[in-house]
């Protein structure tokens, strides 16, 4: 049957009713590096993770998880992701910090994804990208492709969803570092 696609939060997920996300699209951010320090060529990415992270979609969304089909939040999606993908990140102080409140702070999400990642200019396949929500530098989540993402809300559909790109506030993007 393939994996559900959801153009917006279904009861499905264990929400509550459909709710359309209505935030503008806005322009991609300013043009940035690839994880080796070159632009990355088009439809480059990491094909690997992306399809690691269509494998999460439907886990519960529980604050501060990070285990496939038990419970996760955005920033534990990454972190499970990349350990499912062997990635150093997994075991980054920022991926195994647990002790943020409901109330993310934009500026320590920013900094860590910071350490962490490459700035890129293009959505691509794999890229985290950072997501404003009320305006704010808050959510992760993971690109399939430069028009759908996988991300998980704790709020809304309460589970991890694949969705369009084009109606959330893409506040930047990120390429995920060659591990030497």
């Amino acid at each position: 049957m393939g994996t559900p696609v959801l153009e917006s939060w279904p009861s499905a997920c264990g929400g509550g009713a459909d709710r359309t996300n209505v935030r503008a699209a806005r322009s991609m951010p300013p043009v940035g590096v690839g994880p080796d320090g070159a632009g990355l060529p088009d439809g480059a990415g990491w094909p690997e993770i992306a399809a690691e992270a269509r494998t999460w979609v439907g886990t519960p969304a529980v604050w501060q998880g990070r285990i496939k089909g038990v419970g996760t939040d955005c920033k534990g999606l990454v972190a499970g992701v990349a350990a499912a993908c062997g990635r150093p990140e997994a075991d980054s102080v920022e991926a195994l910090a647990g002790d943020y409140g409901f109330k993310v702070d934009p500026m320590r999400l920013l900094g860590g994804v910071r350490r962490l990642f490459s700035p890129i200019a293009a959505v691509v396949p794999g890229a985290v990208l950072v997501i404003r929500l009320s305006g704010r530098a808050v959510h992760l989540g993971i690109a399939l492709d430069a028009e759908r993402l996988v991300h998980c809300y704790v709020r809304g559909p309460r589970c991890v969803i694949e969705g369009r790109i084009a109606g959330l506030e893409v506040d930047s993007v990120w390429g995920w570092r060659h591990v030497s």
